[in-house]
């Protein structure tokens, strides 16, 4: 399964996801739901040889020593992660340059999401190993 096609997929079970819950839930419901929807979803992420992994930590050595750099609320496979937030505004540079730290450099994945389930709608920053 192409990550592309993976992330079309995770981006439209959030959309729907907030239609159903609405705004004001937490962050931490939001992604609990979204991992269920997803595990439910028609297309069969089992089939595809993909696993969910929730509250994955994102480690990043300098020098001799370790240290967290964020929590990722979700790992699909291991070709995108996933944050969760409930923000007012879209995701912002700071927020995907955060990500792309807990994504790309820490965990070499191909593609992270940032899912913010705002007040009026779902906010989708995304970012890739390209930098983009």
């Amino acid at each position: 399964m192409q990550h592309s096609e993976l992330t079309g997929t995770i981006i439209q079970k959030a959309i729907e996801l907030h239609q159903t819950l609405g705004p004001g839930q937490t962050p931490a419901r939001y992604a609990k739901e979204l991992v269920a929807v997803l595990r439910d979803a028609d297309l069969s992420l089992r089939d595809a040889g993909l696993t969910l992994r929730q509250r994955v930590k994102a480690w990043q050595q300098a020098g001799e020593r370790w240290h967290l750099v964020g929590t990722l609320d979700l790992v699909v496979g291991d070709l995108v992660g996933v944050s969760v937030t409930t923000r007012n505004s879209p995701p912002g540079d700071r927020q995907r340059g955060h990500l792309r730290r807990m994504v790309v450099q820490a965990h070499g994945l191909p593609v992270g999401l940032a899912l913010n389930f705002g007040p009026y709608k779902v906010s989708i920053g995304r970012v890739d190993e390209r930098g983009k």
